[in-house]
């Protein structure tokens, strides 16, 4: 083999080194497959053309494929991304990379060749990985003459498990950092005494679930309630209630105790008034009434302790009593929403999942029907997704009249969240919202 790459050069004087010419290589004999299966003479025949005369000599190519890379090192970056790094190699022109998901595998290279495309480039993302998985990694160095030998000992580094990322966060450092907020229940009725019936929803950004009690027990990820519409608290009791993340994070416990008194007046003898706690199963005779009743504002409790005092727990209970009570007064000001139709395509219907663009089922056909009924939130006038014409597709218009739909029951599903403007996101608050508009 290295007789055959043998060429014919001449010595160039103003670059002081040999330049290779086309050159036919021919043995003597031509079946010889070795050098002893060689004639005496002549036992190889170099012929080539060139246009001047100079100093002429057979060559052959050198050795000069570069060395194998040192230092490399696999560092997890995000759940599907791992970051490497390398040493440059003096003479390498491009970089090749190996990967495999166990020590002693094939080592498949990662794309086409080469990996790297510059001699000079000494990092590289691998991502779109799986999830909690370990990979291994090789590297070679390549030029013109060459591959080096891959490293011999594979480095390795394993992907995280998935986090729910609702957002990013820029430092001023590293942007963005990507991550979890687990927060506490937070009720839209803040714990007080009241003289009617209260519907309690709950909201936790970004949880799996909610689970709650109303019998006194503490709930956990796996005991009490899962919430899916609003608690009907209609005599004195305490809602607990947990939000549950993936990854089996969970948060603090928040406590909503509610009284709910009847003041009652006297008769007869003088008259006279007093107050009495509701039985805990009432049967309530319904009156009609020209319009919905609004309740009362609530009168805060006093924190018996000062906040300087609170621990963390308790601070994060405060701040969700006050969230509570501030939504209650606007919804109060803003009075009662109107009751909807519930469309058909919704029969059988509750809104049990997150939705977002690109999704699809029968949940996001009855989604585009309610949002359909009203002219504020209709996903389009005509066309595909109009009133009539709903699909199962979660699309762009979906996700603009969804956020139509947030920004008109803000005070219910977005300030809950710190929010002020609508995301398209079909999130915990907004199902909830959904649902008591299916009734569910």
């Amino acid at each position: 083999a290295q007789v055959q790459g043998m060429k014919i050069s001449y010595w160039d004087s103003t670059a002081s080194n040999w330049v290779e010419i086309s050159t036919s290589v021919k043995l003597h004999p031509a079946t010889a497959t070795s050098l002893s299966e060689l004639d005496a003479a002549p036992a190889v025949t170099l012929s080539g053309t060139v246009a001047h005369l100079s100093s002429f000599a057979p060559t052959v190519p050198a050795d000069d494929a570069p060395a194998t890379p040192t230092g490399l090192t696999a560092t997890p970056y995000r759940p599907t991304q791992i970051n490497l790094t390398w040493t440059a190699v003096s003479g390498a022109t491009s970089y090749d990379i190996y990967r495999d998901t166990t020590s002693s595998g094939s080592f498949p290279r990662i794309g086409s060749e080469p990996t790297v495309a510059s001699g000079v480039t000494t990092t590289y993302s691998d991502t779109d990985l799986a999830v909690s998985t370990t990979y291994y990694y090789k590297i070679s160095a390549l030029n013109s003459s060459g591959e080096s030998a891959a490293t011999v000992t594979p480095v390795s580094a394993s992907t995280a498990a998935p986090s729910v990322a609702t957002g990013s966060l820029c430092t001023g450092l590293n942007c963005p950092v990507e991550g979890m907020v687990i927060s506490a229940p937070a009720a839209n009725v803040a714990a007080g005494t009241y003289t009617s019936t209260q519907s309690v929803s709950l909201t936790a950004s970004g949880a799996s679930n909610i689970r709650y009690t109303t019998n006194g027990d503490t709930p956990s990820c796996s005991a009490g309630s899962t919430y899916s519409s609003a608690i009907s608290v209609a005599s004195s009791q305490t809602v607990k209630a947990i939000a549950c993340y993936p990854n089996s994070n969970s948060s603090s416990v928040s406590s909503f105790a509610y009284t709910i008194s009847v003041s009652t007046g006297g008769g007869g003898g003088g008259g006279g008034s007093f107050t009495v706690v509701a039985s805990p199963t009432p049967t309530p005779t319904p009156t009609p009434t020209p319009s919905p009743a609004v309740s009362p504002s609530p009168t805060p409790p006093t924190s018996s302790k000062p906040l300087s005092q609170m621990t963390i727990t308790e601070l994060q209970t405060e701040i969700s009593r006050l969230m509570a009570l501030v939504l209650q007064l606007q919804t109060q000001q803003s009075g009662i929403t109107q009751p909807i139709t519930v469309p058909n395509l919704c029969s059988g219907i509750s809104f049990s999942r997150n939705l977002q663009l690109g999704m699809s089922g029968n949940d996001i056909k009855c989604l585009q029907s309610l949002l359909n009924q009203s002219p504020d939130t209709i996903v389009t006038v005509s066309g595909i997704g109009s009133p009539g014409r709903e699909t199962t597709y979660f699309w762009n218009l979906t996700k603009l009249a969804v956020i139509k739909f947030q920004n008109k029951y803000a005070s219910e599903v977005l300030i809950p969240l710190g929010l002020s403007n609508g995301t398209g996101f079909v999130g915990l608050s907004t199902r909830v919202k959904l649902n008591s508009l299916l009734g569910r």
